[in-house]
């Protein structure tokens, strides 16, 4: 039984916008509540593997990441979480924070940035299309 391939952490958060943002197609959204509204399902559940153990092969792949991630918390939230202490959680709030920071560099979502606007088709293929051109992987 051979492990599913864990994609780089950038990677990772740009397929989550591209492979999730559909779903919310006729949605109502402020452009700075983007990336909370596309991860809502993981950060309700406080996972996305639904395993401790494929949380933990997520953290050793992307463990650079979430050392920037980690400095990313103490520098906006004034302390960092532990990720042995409930590796899913940390791990989910590592790809809430990139997904957040993919779609905050649409120029799309920018300009809407404090606004409420209607995620159309053409709103959602510009943004996929914005998101697919990335590649600055310096999410934290």
């Amino acid at each position: 039984m051979s492990e599913e391939k864990i994609l780089e952490f950038f990677e990772f958060c740009k397929n989550y916008v591209l492979d999730n943002i559909d779903d919310y197609e006729g949605c109502d959204v402020y452009g700075c509540d983007l990336g909370c509204t596309i991860t809502e399902s993981m950060r309700y559940d406080g996972t996305f593997t639904y395993s401790i153990a494929k949380a933990k092969r997520y953290l050793m792949e992307w463990f650079a990441d979430a050392a920037e991630y980690s400095d990313y918390e103490k520098f906006n939230f004034g302390e960092r979480s532990n990720p042995f202490d409930n590796v899913e959680l940390f791990i989910v709030r590592m790809v809430c924070e990139g997904v957040n920071s993919i779609v905050s560099r649409c120029k799309v979502v920018d300009d809407m940035w404090n606004e409420k606007f209607e995620l159309t088709e053409e709103v959602i293929a510009s943004i996929k299309e914005q998101v697919e051109e990335q590649t600055d992987d310096n999410i934290f």
